[in-house]
């Protein structure tokens, strides 16, 4: 027999008394090593480095008991850290948009007395959020202005400042501001993932700042890849905060993936694992090696005379396993298997009989529920029905019952005498008020819901969803996925298709595009195809997500269908439906580089536009515009945009005057007019930030680094493409991505970080290839043939450049064909082969001329000079002559356009040397001052020393300078044009996103 416990008798049950708030669930029994594990992440968080860690382990193992300990233990240690609590939700938690932090920063920001009663949320911890309020509500106006209306109610928490805090009177009207319709509706403000995965985490660093913060996010296996997505960007960007993130998922629900798809929670395991180290506490394995210890300690924490037979059968009929464990010693008490002696003792009742209990869980479960009088049975019914979590006042409608009676009994036998619910608290809509509870176990709500039949189910969705949305009222938007779910398993096709349709179009405007997709797609499948409008609005949005997405196979069929439909929608004398689908089949062919295509759609929209359709017709000559780009056409394509710009005015729409405007910019970058250009593209990125348009804002961004690139403002070029990278990936926008990481890659290029280089070139190509960004391919593929001809690897270079050639004359590409023929040319000069890289320059020439660019027709007039050097030596006036032009142009300065001059100077210099021409000299000082000048606009000392001495062409011309200044000792060593260590090919400036 085992010793008795010394602790307090508990009336009614076996349980431990060291935590009585956890009654109801898995008690914290044999985790001291776990708890420790944990203490220890939170004391490097206290100390300023934020940590994130996880408790993982099948269903009842105890993890969200083991958390709720660790906070309990936690705050007694520090009295000042605040813990807010996030729940995902096993009905809709996949497609409800950042649940659990919309529930963390509830919390933070004043969800207090709503929670109190929730088992996790103590008074301690109640009190200490009520002293945080009014801090985090400034911090979330001052950090994420954007989070209110999106994961925090801006309605209720202007009446919460305006009710607790009688001085936060403007910070209540700065709340009140950002929902004025003048700032949301009228100026089209839109809230983007980015800026929703940003704000957010910087809230909750800058708020850690002020008190030490545990964040407890539940079940994050049934969490939506946008909280996935913010869970992953704060856990990278930790650092510096008192702040630690604690989650709990089921390892068994990632492993079988979701959607046929891999888990999104698994992706995130594996990179945290490789920056981090293990950061899981695994329970299942506790459970497997400690399993006797838990059954053994769990019985001496009541006073007991249980032999230890009992202690063996148990364990054999368990594993040790929590809430079996619990659920099964709860059983046997009240059938009496168990007997409590006068004084207090538990021992094996006569009547033990273990055979005749349950050998599973939901054994447990069944006899539990079934032993409850019918009444709170049907209680429960109705409430598995909503989910995991339920409303009192669901149950009361549904019922017709008066909701004070559903409470009393929820919180009392329920809650109190069962065990088998927790309150979550009152949430307020206006009036309306909410009651919340949630079940003690999710087991308990699966056994209850899987054993009712269709028809049931089918009843039960129907009231429950029109009870949910009668007590939503105007608000019924905020639980549109539920709502859906509800009405789609009772059959109610019309009012589903509307709630995923409301849930898409939310989760579209808030780029979480993976569930936005989801959404529309079933809206689609329950629409028939007479409902021609609800189809074509419901396609138009998938498609601009497809988009986003860079899913060109799916994007083609959405539009294809779209054409369809606008073609039978616009009756006699319209055709804008037609015009619009035009404008976007444009840019489809554009982005996959159909370039005849794009160009033929767009004189189709023009044709299509009604002429008092200013906004559509703006649209239409941008997109004849960005073909003509493409194209080489950059007069015509210049006067399209000041079209597109002037109807765009008369029309008042100012994201289309920011479209039109950067697209301005773009064509008078390649027209070489670079001063108007930057004015341009400014003022687009900053019209673009006000109205809300991300994509347009970062394109305007990166066509500046491009302009800045050939200005040789170095020291804003980094700035330019880093910060367009990152908002094009914030609003996953992937064909975006691809322009600034190419730009990057090109620095460090220009920086001669080689395997840099060609790590982003390799990275570009396969986002690229797996987008269908054709133009975005061969601009990869000819860059990875630059990086292998600056390292002297030419045949390699060859190869790359092959193929970004062929692409972009299948595309008709006549700009970038330019580009290509010149690289292919260089490489070939490299391994000899004379002539095919003589009949390359040449026609880089001659199409220079053709597209009006003498300033880039400089530098393969060189190349091929080189050629003609090395094939008739004895003729230098031919070959000065070729190249006396570009040396006039060196010498006045008129170098605009040109990137990296100095190169140029330095290959003039050494042909001029050669041959004995006394400018040569003149030359290389042009070009050491032009090299210094572009490493002075270098701000990083670090950077402009790399580049000084590890790109092979500027240490040739600091090296030559430096001879020449000795009396020239080094003159002699130069053969020719191709001797050795001739000089690499100039990056040329970078090419920019072609997008609207």
């Amino acid at each position: 027999m085992r010793p008795d416990s010394q602790a307090a008798r508990v009336t009614g049950s076996i349980r431990p008394t060291v935590h009585p708030d956890m009654a109801t669930r898995t008690p914290v029994v044999a985790r001291m090593p776990e708890l420790a594990r944990l203490e220890n992440y939170l004391n490097l968080a206290l100390a300023g480095q934020g940590q994130v860690c996880f408790l993982v382990g099948e269903a009842g193992t105890g993890k969200s008991v083991l958390a709720e300990e660790f906070c309990r233990q936690a705050q007694a240690r520090d009295q000042s850290l605040v813990v807010a609590t996030g729940l995902c939700d096993a009905q809709t938690g996949v497609g409800d948009p950042y649940l659990p932090f919309r529930e963390v920063m509830a919390m933070l920001t004043g969800s207090v007395e709503s929670e109190a009663a929730r088992g996790r949320l103590s008074e301690e911890n109640a009190r200490r959020l009520r002293e945080v309020m009014a801090v985090a509500a400034e911090t979330l106006v001052e950090y994420g202005p954007d989070l209110i209306d999106v994961l925090v109610p801006g309605a209720t928490l202007v009446a919460k400042l305006g009710k607790i805090f009688a001085d936060k009177t403007e910070l209540a009207r700065r709340v009140q501001q950002r929902l004025a319709p003048t700032d949301r509706q009228v100026a089209g403000r839109a809230v983007d993932q980015g800026e929703i995965l940003e704000q957010c985490g910087n809230v909750l660093r800058q708020l850690s700042r002020h008190r030490p913060l545990l964040i407890i996010l539940d079940d994050l296996h049934w969490a939506d890849n946008g909280s996935i997505d913010l869970l992953f960007r704060l856990g990278r960007r930790l650092g510096g905060s008192r702040l630690m993130v604690l989650g709990t998922f089921r390892p068994e629900e990632i492993t079988i993936g979701r959607g046929g798809q891999r888990h999104p929670l698994e992706k995130l395991r594996s990179e945290f694992k490789r920056y981090m180290g293990d950061l899981e506490i695994n329970l299942d394995q506790t459970v497997d090696y400690r399993g006797r210890e838990f059954v053994d300690t769990y019985l001496s924490m009541e006073k007991n005379r249980l032999s230890d037979a009992f202690h063996d059968a148990l364990f054999r009929h368990t594993g040790g396993h929590p809430l079996f464990t619990v659920e099964l010693l709860r059983t046997m008490q009240e059938r009496g298997d168990l007997v409590q002696t006068a004084d207090g003792y538990w021992r094996e009742g006569p009547q033990l009989d273990w055979a005749g209990l349950p050998a599973r869980v939901e054994g447990v479960v069944a006899e539990r529920i079934e032993r409850l009088p019918e009444d709170l049975q049907y209680h429960l019914t109705i409430a598995s029905v909503e989910g995991e979590q339920f409303t009192a006042e669901v149950i009361a409608q549904v019922g017709d019952q008066e909701a004070r009676s559903v409470v009393q009994d929820l919180s009392g036998e329920l809650r109190g005498e069962h065990k088998l619910v927790e309150s979550q608290g009152v949430q307020r809509l206006g009036r309306q008020r909410l009651s919340r509870y949630r079940f003690t176990h999710n087991l308990m709500q699966q056994y209850i819901y899987r054993h009712l039949d269709e028809v049931q189910l089918s009843y039960l969705h129907e009231d429950v969803g029109h009870a949910l949305e009668a007590l939503y009222g105007d608000q019924a938007d905020e639980i549109a996925p539920q709502l859906a779910r509800h009405f789609l398993l009772s059959e109610l096709i019309d009012k589903s298709r509307h709630y995923l349709r409301r849930a898409g179009e939310m989760a579209a405007a808030r780029f979480a595009n993976s569930e936005a997709v989801g959404f529309l797609s079933r809206a689609l499948e329950l629409t028939p195809a007479t409902d021609a409008e609800e189809r074509y609005a419901l396609l138009a949005t998938r498609e601009r997500v497809y988009e986003l997405l860079g899913d060109r196979e799916a994007q083609e069929q959405d539009l294809v269908a779209l054409e369809a439909l606008a073609t039978l929608l616009d009756g006699p004398g319209s055709s804008n439906r037609q015009a619009q689908m035009a404008v976007r089949r444009s840019e489809l062919a554009n982005a996959l580089g159909d370039l005849a295509q794009a160009e033929k759609a767009g004189r189709r929209a023009l044709e299509l536009a009604e002429r008092d359709q200013d906004a559509v017709r703006a649209a239409a000559h941008m997109a004849l515009g960005r073909a003509m780009v493409q194209q080489g056409d950059y007069g015509g394509a210049r006067a399209e945009f000041e079209e597109a710009l002037r109807l765009a005015k008369r029309h008042g729409d100012r994201e289309l005057v920011a479209s039109s405007t950067r697209n301005l910019g773009l064509a008078l970058y390649r027209l070489g007019e670079f001063d108007a250009a930057r004015a341009s593209l400014a003022e687009a990125a900053t019209i673009s930030g006000e109205v809300g348009d991300p994509r347009g804002e970062a394109s305007a961004i990166n066509i500046l680094g491009a302009v800045a690139y050939a200005l040789g403002d170095m020291g804003d070029v980094l700035t330019y493409f880093e910060r367009s990278l990152q908002i094009y990936r914030q609003v996953g926008a992937r064909q975006g991505e691809g322009m600034p990481l190419t730009n990057l890659g090109i620095m460090a290029l220009y920086l001669g970080d080689y395997a840099l280089a060609q790590q982003r070139f390799t990275e570009t190509l396969q986002l690229q290839r797996e987008i269908g960004d054709r133009n975005g391919e061969a601009i990869s593929l000819f860059r990875l043939g630059q990086v292998a001809s600056d390292q002297s690897q030419y045949a390699e270079a060859v190869t790359w450049m092959e193929k970004s050639l062929t692409l972009r004359q299948m595309m008709g590409d006549r700009d970038g064909t330019a580009e290509s023929m010149a690289g292919l040319a260089h490489a070939l000069l490299g391994l000899d082969r004379l002539a095919e890289a003589e009949a390359l320059f040449e026609a880089a020439i001659a199409l220079r001329g053709e597209l009006g660019q003498p300033g880039l027709a400089l530098a393969p007039r060189v190349g091929l000079a080189r050629v003609w050097w090395q094939e008739t030596p004895d003729r230098p006036d031919r070959v000065r002559d070729l190249i006396e032009p570009v040396i006039e142009s060196l010498l006045r300065g008129a170098t605009d356009g040109i990137a990296e001059p100095h190169r140029l100077c330095y290959d003039c210099y050494r042909l001029l040397l050669a041959f004995g021409d006394d400018r040569a000299t003149e030359l290389l000082a042009r070009a050491a001052r032009s090299l210094q000048a572009s490493a002075a606009k270098i701000n990083d000392l670090e950077l402009r020393q790399a580049y000084l001495e590890h790109v092979p062409a500027n240490r040739q011309i600091l090296a030559a300078l430096a001879a020449v200044t000795a009396r020239g000792e080094a003159v002699t060593e130069v053969r020719g044009p191709n001797g050795p260590g001739a000089p690499a090919q100039a990056p040329d400036a970078p090419r920019v996103d072609e997008g609207g």
